[in-house]
């Protein structure tokens, strides 16, 4: 890792200076020979009065041989252009050995093996050498970037060895591995004391840039260094000349920013190298004195793949924010893939770290050794043979002794990963349930208090194409309860889907009659799905929700996970589920993370203000030291709401996602906290009361349409909720291109009044969207409603599309993510996409839309089509009682298909779809299907009067790849695609009376 600064200094001192940096000696079962069926073996023993690592073979079974190093021993090297790795190797007289390979593993993951030569005459012990430059191509390469040059950091992955044909059988043996840097590039990067690029309070002092010289001379150079912040606002800069001696380090001294957040930080070294690090700035949460209390914070991690030192960064930056837990590791595979020869090394090393930190392990029971499947196991899909059945005496074995090895060090065992989906558990649903019992009666008889979950489920009632049993959770909730203490939940959904999920689990929870505590112990969102910035508003949404439930069973969240997954290629959704990047680099969801931590660490719920109608969330929670808490956010991302919190007699500040304080000036013991689609809370300390809601002083519509250059009247309500009479003052600031009036209003209200008052608004030509603030009794608050354009209909389709799906945001997912459904996800507009064209002519209202979708399926009718690709639409027209609910699609056998599902009072469905024109052709060459509906006025009640005053329009795009039903869809607007159309949020579209033909 480019940035692990202080605790890889130690390590890499002796690899520096050039020497010793491996010893096979040491190793012992810390190495995987790949071909152990094949005649190979290997110990550690006396060779020529060397200790060293024997290897066996025989030539005629195996042409060759992997050595592989367990992943927390590879060596990892520092950065170099030129380098010499020597091997150690003791070869007997008349050897049939022929090559001995290196291979090394660079940051993108892409192998490159350079082989060694041995001659037949060589014996005794001897040293291999390879000669490696960056500016060269490997001989052999596979995998990664591809470019068959080590790029970034690289570490020794193995050694291999090959036989000549016809050899006899034999052995080598290993002794110790030597580097030398012969070239190095200056390293230059962020420090901060930490080990990793965040700045925490107490330790400004230690911010800077970090150079590393690993040449055997001296360097000189000039450093010029801008910071920014992370939307690109320059905050400071610099310039500085800068001398590293040989093979040591030295840190160039920055200003650290003034308030908390994330920060981009560009270095140019001698007008030749550039780089820009992204770092942040924080109060830490932690690490946390004493035991785990009340409602529990955890990170989800794979520290297996790490070596000491890596994972004694990560380990550090999981403590700093807070996290009191961490969720991995306990892999049997990992642990005893050959019977009889067990390796803890990960999992004691990991509780022992942790317990420094005061944190605790929760080890997840995964995995089963081929030696250890059960025999009377049928994989429940016949054509898989991953994950099986254990038998059921070496699982209990395996359980006992990781429940007894490390006693109340560990937070708890949790069984199995997801066993509800296929693809993480190839056997039946009763079967994990014997699996299940099986664990817990092996644990509680060595260690009767561990916690045990059951296997986190992947969802609530999956469709039975991905899931072994959609009845896992209730059968789980209702007939396994005594086999478990704590149900383990997953979703990585936004936050409504994960809300929604929550919900029906409750019920489930409710109707089973079990009191099971219940832990959300992986739950999180994909950056590539949301952006770095909704994924930290997700994260801070989905804690403050599961908190708000303690007292209906929830008792701790664990984000999935810290640090980014290098296994998969940058854009993929499994890979950027982190808090951190590879390199360490915060995302803004590690800073919220910190923030929720520090602040809502053993605090309470006591009550929720917002109800189940509301466009917003709002709690009220205790803090563990007697403070107040309110968290709140916007539902909907078309305006925001100031709510009038009362009662305020201590101190109250506003919190943001980055820990910043901003004083709230209260006003008659109120303050105006503004809630928006990012979260933020009160923080109200000094008295002893909780405060009180008492509603929206200005009451605002979530979105006004303007049509054209007309003038929109703008309703809003004045509202006094509070005792004693006040006076509102309302101040308009209108965005580019948008004309209010009146500019301010100033209303008298007596206790428990309101008023209605009317803004005009106009906006010009060049006006697309945007927000209208109204800043209330300046000072207080701000709220705002979205300003947004109807659709102007012509008399045929223009040359521009009139509306378009294709954005993450429109985006609803049918499956959960994760790594066995990332082909059922969508991969972007040229997955699916859409366009509309709108038009009106003849009293025939006309819709185009003209779908990418790279590939199109088709195998239902009527009302079944939607299962498949397909296009839905929805009109509300005035004066009726429902919105008419179309849809049209392309049948498999190219017959192009219409259908009504709802249609307002007075008209029948079938009836109007017979009079709809529907065309559906597709041009398989640009994966381009053109939907084609022609409407007659008449078939829908649809008059020119109507439309001149504007009809709603929402639309979908249903998409159906690969299983039976559609994986996913694309929306215009929320509501169409679940049964609950909501004409307020969809598109208003019109055409002038006078323009009518």
């Amino acid at each position: 890792m480019r940035l692990l600064l202080l605790f890889m200094l130690a390590v890499l001192a002796p690899v520096l200076r050039g020497g010793e940096i491996f010893d096979f000696a040491r190793l012992s079962d810390r190495i995987e020979l790949v071909h152990y069926q094949k005649g190979s073996a290997a110990k550690v023993g006396k060779i020529d009065g060397r200790d060293a690592l024997e290897l066996f073979f025989d030539p005629a079974l195996n042409s060759w041989n992997t050595i592989a190093i367990k992943n927390y021993q590879r060596p990892r090297l520092p950065l170099f252009r030129k380098c010499r790795i020597a091997l150690e190797v003791w070869l007997p007289r008349n050897h049939a050995v022929r090559s001995v390979n290196l291979e090394l593993c660079d940051s993108t993951g892409e192998m490159l093996q350079y082989p060694g030569v041995v001659s037949a005459q060589d014996h005794g012990w001897r040293k291999v050498a390879w000669e490696i430059d960056t500016a060269l191509r490997a001989p052999h390469s596979w995998g990664g970037k591809k470019n068959a040059v080590p790029d970034g950091k690289t570490m020794i992955r193995n050694f291999s060895c090959s036989f000549r044909p016809g050899g006899a059988a034999g052995s080598l043996a290993f002794g110790k591995v030597f580097l030398e840097v012969e070239e190095a590039p200056l390293e230059f990067g962020v420090a901060t004391g930490n080990g990793f690029p965040v700045i925490t309070r107490g330790r400004e002092a230690e911010f800077g840039i970090s150079l590393k010289n690993g040449n055997p001379v001296v360097r000189r150079g000039k450093a010029k260094w801008e910071i920014s912040t992370a939307n690109g606002d320059r905050l400071s800069a610099g310039e500085d000349d800068w001398e590293v001696a040989p093979r040591s380090e030295k840190v160039i001294p920055l200003p650290a920013p003034a308030a908390y957040g994330l920060y981009d930080l560009r270095v140019n070294i001698d007008g030749e190298q550039e780089r820009k690090f992204r770092f942040g700035y924080m109060a830490p949460a932690g690490p946390v004195d004493g035991p785990i209390r009340g409602f529990v914070l955890g990170v989800c991690e794979h520290p297996e793949s790490l070596s000491d030192e890596e994972a004694e960064v990560w380990t550090r930056s999981a403590a700093l924010c807070g996290a009191r837990v961490i969720r991995g590791a306990g892999s049997w595979t990992g642990i005893e893939w050959r019977k009889g020869h067990p390796d803890y090394h990960v999992e004691d090393t990991m509780v022992e770290r942790l317990e420094r930190y005061h944190m605790k392990m929760s080890l997840l029971l995964l995995g089963t050794p081929g030696w250890a499947v059960a025999k009377e196991w049928k994989p429940l899909m016949p054509e898989k043979k991953y994950w099986p059945m254990p038998d059921l005496d070496a699982w209990q074995k395996y359980v006992r002794t990781l429940a007894s090895r490390w006693g109340d060090r560990l937070y708890s065992l949790e069984v199995w990963n997801e066993p509800d989906l296929r693809t993480n558990g190839n056997f039946t649903s009763r079967e994990y349930f014997k699996m299940l019992k099986a664990a817990n009666d092996a644990a509680k008889s060595v260690n009767p208090g561990l916690q045990i979950q059951s296997g986190g489920l992947a969802g609530i009632d999956l469709p039975a194409s991905i899931s072994a049993d959609p009845r896992y959770a209730w059968k789980l909730l209702k007939d396994e309860a005594a086999n478990y203490d704590v149900f383990a939940l997953h979703n990585h959904q936004v936050y409504l889907g994960y809300e929604d999920m929550v919900g029906r689990f409750l019920k489930y929870r409710r109707e089973a009659r079990t009191g099971k505590p219940w832990y959300a112990n992986e739950t999180a969102i994909t950056s590539s799905t949301v952006g770095d910035e909704k994924q930290a508003h997700t994260l801070f949404q989905k804690i403050i929700y599961t908190m708000s439930l303690m007292n209906r069973g929830a008792i701790g969240y664990n984000w999935y996970n810290l640090v980014e997954k290098t296994k998969y290629p940058a854009g993929h959704p499994e890979r950027h589920f982190g808090l951190l990047t590879p390199e360490l680099e915060p995302k803004a969801a590690y800073l919220a993370y910190n923030t929720v931590a520090g602040h809502f660490r053993e605090a309470v719920p006591e009550r929720e203000f917002s109800g189940p109608g509301d466009s917003f969330r709002l709690y009220c929670f205790k803090a563990a030291n007697g403070d107040y808490l309110v968290p709140g956010w916007s539902v909907s991302d078309k305006g925001n709401k100031a709510i009038l919190l009362s009662g305020i007699t201590g101190r109250a500040v506003r919190v943001d996602l980055n820990g910043n304080l901003e004083p709230l000036a209260a006003t008659n013991g109120g303050v105006l906290f503004t809630l928006s689609e990012t979260p933020a809370f009160v923080r109200i300390s000094g008295q002893g009361k909780a405060p009180l809601c008492m509603g929206a002083p200005l009451e605002l519509p979530d979105t006004l349409i303007l049509r054209g250059r007309e003038v929109t009247t703008l309703k809003a309500v004045l509202r006094n909720s509070g005792p004693k009479a006040v006076s509102l003052n309302v101040v308009a600031d209108a965005p580019r291109g948008v004309q209010v009036r009146p500019r301010s209003i100033r209303e008298p209200l007596a206790a428990g009044a309101s008023r209605q008052v009317e803004f005009s608004v106009r906006a010009q030509d060049s006006f697309e969207r945007g927000n209208l603030r109204f800043l209330v009794n300046p000072g207080m608050g701000v709220v705002s409603v979205r300003l947004e354009r109807a659709v102007r209909l012509g008399d045929a389709p223009g040359l521009k599309h009139d509306l378009f799906l294709g954005e993450r945001s429109q985006l609803v997912s049918m499956y959960p993510s994760a790594v066995e459904t990332t082909h059922l996800q969508w991969q972007g507009p040229d997955d699916l996409s859409g366009k509309f064209f709108l038009s009106a002519r003849n009293q025939v209202l006309a819709i185009r839309c003209d779908v990418t979708d790279d590939r199109h399926r088709q195998r239902f009718s009527g009302s079944e089509i939607w299962q498949n690709d397909s296009l839905q639409i929805a009109l509300t027209l005035p004066g009726q009682n429902t919105f008419w609910e179309l849809g049209a699609a392309l049948a498999d056998s190219g017959k192009a298909v219409g259908y009504c599902w709802r249609a307002p009072a007075g008209f029948h469905a079938e009836q109007a779809i017979g009079k709809i024109g529907v065309e559906v052709t597709r041009d398989e060459a640009r994966k381009l299907t053109r939907y084609i509906l022609k409407i007659p006025f008449d078939a829908i009640g649809l008059t020119g009067e109507k439309l001149g005053a504007g009809i709603r329009f929402n639309a979908l795009i249903n998409d159906c790849d690969e299983t039976a039903t559609r994986e996913s869809y694309l929306r215009l607007a929320p509501g169409l695609g679940d049964g609950a159309a909501s004409p307020e949020l969809s598109v208003l579209i019109y055409r002038q009376e006078a323009e009518q033909k």
